[in-house]
């Protein structure tokens, strides 16, 4: 671990190219990284895997892997970051929730909690969204290790399933987000379901269907009639599920409220994960495995309530399902549209592809080792296949199926395991073949784990903020009034953390959006969204980060940008306020008729 820290401690973003950060860590970085799996396996494989050791281990890789970027450059990376800071800002200093601004706010749970703890504490946002992935993912194992005790007694197991999802988890979702809080309620709510809601024996819809017949028969039937029976004397009448103790009630009761109230919070935090929730538990009453089948119901009213009430303002023109069934749509905006780039960039999104159908038909091979040693696994098989039915719902921006794919890897990773493992257990395997099958199983995993850093930091170039990046905006927040648009290069924009209702905020790569479009077209765009604004004045910045953007995504041409920038310059409207060798900043001033 401290060869890895020491590693990412000497990166210099300006050293970083199109194939992202992976590939400039250095010898030190992957030396320590591999030492680190290593270890792990040759924990696991003893006869009493030392769960201190493992633990230390696990902190060691999250540490290495997802405290890389941090350790690099002192700046949260990612754009959204920063609007979320600002969105917490916007609540302290406004001290009320306004939820016409934009979809945050009708769903400002998290911004809320944060904002509290902010000014409780008086601890610095800037640092805890700078180590987010670190503390997140921590959160996360630990709430995976919960619910991965609910499908096996199995320690081993149980290490190797965390052990997975911390190796291959490149999806890049554990920022400073809701998303990121309202996936460790998603896992906490189903380790408790799982626990305390689970039904023994296992009652699928139909037998609660011919149960709930049978009842209706007998209520309807004379008193004096008799049950009937089969040629053997058996009764046709379907077996009833066992009367569970008053214990087991008061459990089930308990369990319920806490999911409620889980339910509720993330509900009023996030507008994804609730309905990936809403079809795991729909999955588990489906299959069987939940003892509560109106459990969904009752969620689903929550949402509808919330969705009704407080986030109406938004809705309002932005339906949930606004894409569903197109399944056109939806696959150009998740996969068509985001497979364009720089050659490097194609690689990554390559590699990223891989990695998953990796894991996942490693699940596969696990999940057929499992059958045949007597494991039904059907509840982990549910909940892996449940976040599915959300794709052809909508494309939620493009990040569908990366949503997608994390609401599954849980289980993905808990049947990997299986995969990783001996057939028929450590335990029982000649100790001779031991360290060979571990060696087996770290080079698997090395491999995985190398490929995800490399797949997670794909956009480090422009998606790590240099402190040029940080000083650019500074200048145009120096500059702007109220009133103002303020128009981005592009979207790797470290903005949006003060002022956020003060400014309309926009980029070129969104509205010139069009191939067609010629800079002349652009600047048209550019000079109308100027015109609407309540100054008709508007500054324009093109920093580092834009340009790169700009380049390695290809959606937008950098001879477009060039022209808009010469206009800007030169135009009568115009001129150039600031540059530095990080960033140009424009004003654009129009006169409105």
């Amino acid at each position: 671990m401290i060869m890895c820290i020491h590693a990412a401690r000497e990166l210099s973003v300006a050293r970083i190219g199109d194939a992202g950060l992976a590939t400039e860590l250095g010898r030190s970085y992957w030396v320590g990284f591999c030492m680190i799996q290593y270890t792990f396996f040759a924990a696991i494989i003893t006869r009493r895997p030392p769960s201190l050791l493992l633990a230390l281990l696990t902190a060691g890789l999250l540490i290495s892997v997802y405290g890389a970027a941090s350790f690099a450059v002192q700046i949260p990376r990612g754009e959204v970051t920063w609007r979320h800071l600002g969105i917490i800002d916007h609540l302290i200093h406004a001290g009320s929730i306004d939820a016409t601004i934009d979809a945050y706010f009708g769903w400002p749970g998290f911004f809320a909690a944060f904002a509290a703890f902010g000014e409780a504490t008086g601890i610095s946002l800037i640092h805890v969204a700078l180590w987010a992935p670190v503390w997140n993912n921590a959160l996360w194992l630990l709430g995976l290790a919960a619910l991965v005790s609910q499908l096996t007694p199995n320690r081993r197991h149980i290490w190797l399933t965390v052990w997975i999802f911390a190796s291959v988890n490149w999806i890049d979702q554990d920022y400073f987000s809701p998303q990121a809080f309202a996936f460790l309620l998603y896992l906490i709510i189903l380790a408790v379901m799982l626990r305390l809601l689970r039904a023994d024996p296992p009652v699928t819809v139909l037998h609660r269907l011919r149960l709930a017949r049978a009842r209706m028969r007998r209520q309807d039937a004379p008193a004096e009639a008799t049950t009937r029976t089969d040629a053997s004397g058996r009764s046709k009448e379907p077996a009833a599920v066992a009367a569970k103790p008053d214990a087991s009630r008061s459990a089930r009761a308990r369990g319920l409220i806490l999911v409620a109230a889980l339910a509720a919070v993330m509900i009023a935090s996030h507008q994804l994960t609730p309905f990936a929730l809403l079809l795991a538990v729909g999955a588990l009453v489906l299959v069987g495995r939940s003892a509560t089948p109106r459990l969904p119901l009752v969620l689903l009213l929550i949402l509808a309530a919330w969705l009704i009430l407080p986030a109406s303002a938004y809705l309002d023109g932005h339906p949930v399902a606004a894409n569903a069934g197109d399944l056109a749509a939806v696959a150009d905006k998740n996969l068509t549209s985001r497979i364009s780039g720089s050659p490097e960039r194609l690689l990554v999104l390559r590699l990223r592809m891989i990695v998953t159908a990796a894991v996942w038909l490693l699940a596969a091979v696990g999940l057929l080792r499992r059958w045949r040693a007597g494991h039904r696994d059907v509840s982990c098989v549910a909940l892996a296949v449940a976040p599915f039915v959300l794709l052809p719902m909508q494309s939620y921006g493009g990040e569908m199926l990366l949503r997608v794919t994390l609401y599954s890897l849980p289980f993905m990773a808990f049947l990997a395991a299986a995969a990783l493992s001996p057939p028929h257990g450590w335990d029982i395997l000649h100790r001779a073949h031991r360290p060979i099958a571990a060696a087996l199983a770290t080079g698997l995993c090395l491999v995985l784990g190398a490929a995800s850093v490399g797949a997670r930091y794909g956009n480090a170039r422009f998606d790590m903020f240099t402190r040029g990046d940080i000083a650019a905006v500074q200048a145009l927040y120096d500059q702007a009034r109220p009133g103002d648009v303020l128009i981005a290069g592009s979207h790797p924009t470290p903005w949006r953390y003060r002022d956020y209702d003060a400014h309309r905020y926009l980029t070129l790569q969104d509205l010139c959006r069009d191939p067609t479009l010629t800079a002349q077209g652009c600047f048209h765009l550019v000079h109308e969204a100027v015109r609407r604004s309540p100054s008709g004045r508007g500054l324009v910045l093109v920093n580092r980060a834009n340009r790169e953007a700009i380049r390695m995504q290809s959606m937008l041409s950098p001879d477009v940008v060039a022209g808009v920038e010469a206009r800007l310059g030169t135009g009568p409207d115009g001129r150039l306020m600031l540059q530095d060798a990080d960033f140009q900043l424009y004003e654009l001033r129009v006169g409105r008729s």
